[in-house]
């Protein structure tokens, strides 16, 4: 697997894309600056946000929009997806990362999803966290990621590491 610099927006295209045949009656309003990066593995980021936008979509009702904004602030980078479902209660959001946790009725889920996403974004050295909506119309996931892994940045200054969509990883 390939490590480099991931640029943010273009690695959440590449998610809703893969999610398309469900996503069809359902916007995505992507706020993300194109020149937003975190060092990473670019599939695994993908799965990352594949896996949010997979609950994102089973709770926001047709026609409904997914909402994601991010930004860069002193040493991290912030990125928020937010859905319209009917949100979750204290509880469940303290339950959800936990493996085979699910709300979904049997049959669909298996509740591995947002497990998958805590272990991607500790392998990143980030974290996840699950907030309610201000005006109570659904979830905000927050994803927090370090500007720097320990010796990334420098490798990508010396030129070791790449910036680039993912291209590389999918040969």
């Amino acid at each position: 697997m390939i490590a480099g610099m991931i640029t943010v927006a273009t690695t959440v295209d590449r998610a809703w894309q893969t999610l398309s045949h469900r996503s069809s009656r359902h916007q995505l309003a992507n706020f993300l600056p194109p020149q937003l990066i975190v060092p990473g593995f670019a599939l695994k980021l993908e799965q990352l946000f594949t896996n949010i936008f997979h609950n994102a979509l089973d709770a926001t009702p047709p026609d409904g929009t997914i909402t994601v904004y991010g930004h860069k602030d002193q040493d991290q980078v912030i990125i928020t997806v937010s859905d319209q479902g009917k949100g979750m209660d204290h509880e469940q959001r303290e339950l959800a990362m936990d493996p085979f946790y699910t709300t979904k009725d049997a049959g669909h889920g298996s509740g591995l999803g947002l497990s998958i996403c805590y272990g991607i974004m500790i392998e990143h050295g980030g974290e996840i966290n699950l907030l309610p909506r201000p005006d109570g119309r659904g979830t905000t996931v927050k994803l927090v990621f370090p500007v720097d892994l320990p010796g990334f940045r420098q490798k990508h200054e010396r030129g070791e590491v790449t910036t680039h969509d993912q291209d590389s990883d999918r040969r």
